[in-house]
């Protein structure tokens, strides 16, 4: 492959690898609902070129979840998709808030 010569590419690949690196680091807060931490999550997937397998943002975003709203997702079934995944997790979330789970 050769490197990239045209300054559009480059700022383009720039963008793109900023916007991974951003959602690579991305975690909720435990003082964060679920529509909070999807929200920014959402803008910058947004931000990328191509449509990441709907599979793959299930478990991407899943694993970047307070433990204790995973625990709830996963023990009634783990969603496959993302929209499955934001009805369950929004679900889940009034549970744990309910239940007092992120209290410090």
């Amino acid at each position: 492959m050769e490197p990239l010569t045209n300054p559009a590419d480059e700022a383009i690949m720039r963008r793109l690898l900023e916007t991974v690196s951003k959602l690579r680091s991305m975690t909720q807060g435990r003082d964060q609902s679920y529509d909070e931490f999807i929200a920014v999550y959402d803008a910058l997937e947004a931000r990328l070129p191509v449509r990441l397998p709907e599979l793959y943002r299930v478990c991407d975003v899943l694993m970047r979840l307070v433990p204790e709203l995973q625990w709830q997702i996963v023990a009634a079934g783990i969603p496959a998709t993302r929209e499955d995944l934001d009805a369950a997790a929004r679900k889940a979330w009034d549970v744990v808030e309910e239940m007092g789970f992120l209290k410090g």
